[in-house]
């Protein structure tokens, strides 16, 4: 009896040792966790050459009190590699993150990152970082030019000086180490004069300049630079210019948007001129019979009031018809046509109804 009794007792004890161990277990695997330390995130290669390749290793290391694995790594742009020392490292464990870019074919300010993920409770993911300036062979000051918004009659009227807005500097340079030579510099456009003011084998200042007979409307073009010694042999300077007309429509474009084929509508444009003139509105036609033009003078001097009214019940299809409207400005002789886009849209099934109504 005494032996029985004494058994039970070392069964109870050595259920509670054992719940005890395995609670203990538990919580140290609970507190057993890998902890990803980074040496620096961040990785400044200051300026360096086009064409160059930066590389640098980030080192990292687990510091937590379980294998810290590296689950994956996402450069963020195809210009950057990079190779992993090692995707497990026990806690205490240090490695390597190499990482390179190529700098061929991009130039500036430059910041590029890779991502990389882990199993680190408190940082699933570690963002790593190179910024720096990459320094083309060839410098363009500005690097595109910009015309803006140049109204036509003023443009005819300047002469070209120093103070044209119709004339654009800019310099090109090779950089410092370059063995390479300017051989030339050309405009695609036919609208665009350049003129070298300065220039030897390693640099020049020169003008771009908006041709007097330049055609109304946007284009877009470029200024090459031709060049010898350097891998790359031409540089494109973009361009830009929008030729306005003295006499401007606000809007331009008149959308009555989604029509139900019953009633009218109207809207509003303005005729003005852009800066100082006046000028005559000689005649406004419309090239739908389902849009009416009114039109009277405004209270400002140099405005014109338009009532585009719009009748839905002529509409039979998609409407994307024009309003011509002939001036003249005042002291010219030359007639100038502007056109006036409106448009309309019909409803799906509004044939389908318009039919059934007929029927």
């Amino acid at each position: 009896m005494f032996l029985r009794k004494q058994l039970e007792q070392l069964v109870v004890c050595s259920t509670r040792l054992l719940f005890l161990v395995v609670t203990l277990l538990f919580a140290l695997s609970a507190w057993a966790t890998p902890k990803l330390s980074l040496e620096s995130p961040i990785y400044e290669f200051g300026v360096v050459p086009q064409g160059r390749t930066v590389s640098h290793s980030f080192r990292f290391r687990n510091v937590g009190t379980s294998p810290l694995e590296i689950q994956r790594v996402v450069p963020a742009c195809g210009c950057t590699v990079s190779k992993l020392e090692k995707e497990l490292l026990e806690p205490g464990e240090e490695a390597n993150l190499a990482v390179e870019l190529d700098t061929k074919g991009i130039s500036g300010s430059k910041v590029k990152t890779v991502r990389m993920y882990t199993n680190d409770p408190d940082q699933l993911t570690a963002l790593l970082t190179l910024q720096g300036e990459v320094q083309p062979e060839v410098l363009v000051t500005p690097t595109r030019i910009q015309f803006g918004e140049v109204v036509r009659r003023e443009l005819e009227q300047k002469s070209f000086s120093k103070e044209n807005t119709v004339e654009r500097s800019f310099s090109v340079k090779l950089r410092d180490g370059s063995r390479g030579k300017i051989t030339g510099l050309t405009s695609r456009s036919k609208w665009i004069e350049v003129e070298t003011l300065s220039s030897d084998a390693r640099s020049l200042q020169a003008v771009a300049r908006l041709r007097r007979d330049v055609l109304e409307g946007e284009f877009r073009d470029r200024i090459v630079i031709s060049l010898s010694g350097t891998k790359q042999r031409t540089v494109n300077i973009p361009l830009y210019a929008s030729v306005r007309s003295q006499i401007e429509l606000k809007p331009e474009v008149v959308s009555f948007g989604i029509v139900k084929g019953e009633g009218a509508q109207t809207q509003e444009v303005r005729i003005q001129t852009r800066g100082k003139g006046d000028f005559e509105v000689l005649s406004v036609d419309s090239d739908s019979p389902a849009v009416s033009v009114d039109i009277a003078p405004g209270v400002q001097a140099g405005v014109f009031i338009l009532d585009v009214t719009l009748d839905e019940t002529k509409v039979e299809k998609d409407l994307k018809t024009a309003v011509r409207i002939r001036i003249e400005e005042r002291g010219e002789e030359r007639e100038e046509e502007l056109l006036l886009s409106v448009t309309a849209v019909l409803p799906p099934d509004f044939l389908r109804r318009k039919k059934g109504k007929r029927s």
